[in-house]
């Protein structure tokens, strides 16, 4: 695994850019300003992750919600299995992911993102700007509270 040991993004921070990442599923490639303008969630997830699993239905439930936010996913494999392309083509049909998927095969946004775990969950403001960052098998709860708030702004 080629993740580095990055430092967490601080809040305020701007918004990495998207490039350098070659397999994207359910749009082309994205860049940096393509998302700016509008909320946006950056949600980092692996197949391989239980937690991850168990969560993405609900996380679609609570993001239909929101329409005025955007959102893409960043798939950081954690096994080879995950690191394979036609693998995760299939997991994404069959869990129904309708949103754009970058595949980090490379560990490209994970270490420019600074992300350690999955799931981890980025919001930025109409500007870029990281306004909230998460990680952790019970985080939705705590996304849902300040998606709401930024959102109702």
């Amino acid at each position: 695994m080629l993740v580095k040991k990055g430092v967490l993004m601080k809040i305020r921070a701007a918004m990495p850019e998207l490039a350098g990442v070659e397999n994207w599923f359910n749009s082309k490639p994205l860049a940096r300003e393509e998302l700016l303008g509008g909320w946006t969630l950056i949600y980092f997830w692996s197949m391989s992750c239980g937690s991850c699993q168990q969560q993405f239905e609900r996380l679609k439930q609570m993001l239909a919600r929101y329409e005025q936010l955007q959102w893409i996913s960043v798939h950081m494999p954690r096994t080879e299995e995950d690191r394979d392309k036609r693998n995760v083509q299939r997991y994404i049909k069959m869990q129904q992911h309708e949103e754009p998927v970058a595949l980090d095969e490379a560990y490209v946004l994970t270490n420019r993102f600074g992300t350690h775990f999955v799931p981890s969950y980025y919001v930025f403001d109409q500007l870029g700007m990281l306004r909230y960052y998460q990680s952790g098998d019970r985080s939705l709860k705590l996304l849902e509270q300040r998606l709401g708030r930024f959102l109702a702004q």
